[in-house]
């Protein structure tokens, strides 16, 4: 049984890297509509973040105060972006690797589509972006933590993040980043209450 969500997984990082080459060729070929916003400069992202693990589970964690368990991650995610939605949307594809140390040890690997919003009025000063992404979310073993906060665990789950970036101007290539990195069951479709993690990184572009 224990093979099932492996495939599933691996086949969705293996989709989102399929993703990254393809939009890397159709981007180099495909025309443009005058109309829509130029692609920019630096299409390619890694972001390296990191924090630790949340008791609460998603909704508390923006009701309740925030309670810390006895482990913490650090992630390293590549992106690419894909399209251009008007002026001010980007899609964007991501992988992902994530350790995790403490109390939980193992590795967890993401994909996800992400949406960014990247026009704000103040961005001649503090270039400003806001980005949700979705996705799958494989644990290479049922994340302890989680069964000891929310009674289960899934080794497959749904991914989710929302990122804030912060830069300067001057530095196009460098952003501050702030995401929360969390692990869905999906209403019960994958499973109970996964992990939420409040993180802080920095991204460079190329």
């Amino acid at each position: 049984m224990a093979a099932r969500p492996a495939a599933s997984a691996l086949g969705a990082v293996f989709l989102a890297v399929l993703l990254l080459v393809v939009a890397t060729a159709a981007s180099a070929q495909a025309p443009r509509d005058p109309e829509d916003s130029p692609p920019r400069v630096f299409p390619w992202a890694v972001t390296l973040y990191g924090g630790p693990f949340a008791k609460n589970d998603f909704l508390e964690f923006f009701t309740a105060p925030v309670e810390f368990d006895h482990a913490g991650m650090v992630s390293l995610a590549v992106s690419r972006e894909v399209a251009v939605l008007w002026k001010h949307i980007r899609w964007e594809a991501e992988i992902g690797v994530t350790k995790w140390f403490g109390e939980q040890t193992h590795w967890e690997f993401t994909s996800a589509i992400v949406a960014r919003w990247v026009t704000f009025p103040w961005n001649d000063s503090l270039a400003t972006t806001i980005a949700v992404g979705d996705g799958p979310s494989f644990a290479t073993e049922p994340p302890k933590l989680e069964l000891k906060n929310f009674d289960e665990a899934k080794r497959l789950q749904n991914y989710v993040f929302f990122e804030l970036t912060f830069g300067l101007p001057r530095f196009p290539q460098w952003d501050f980043v702030i995401r929360l990195h969390h692990r869905s069951g999906v209403f019960g479709l994958l499973g109970g209450s996964g992990s939420s993690v409040p993180t802080v990184g920095i991204k460079y572009r190329f």
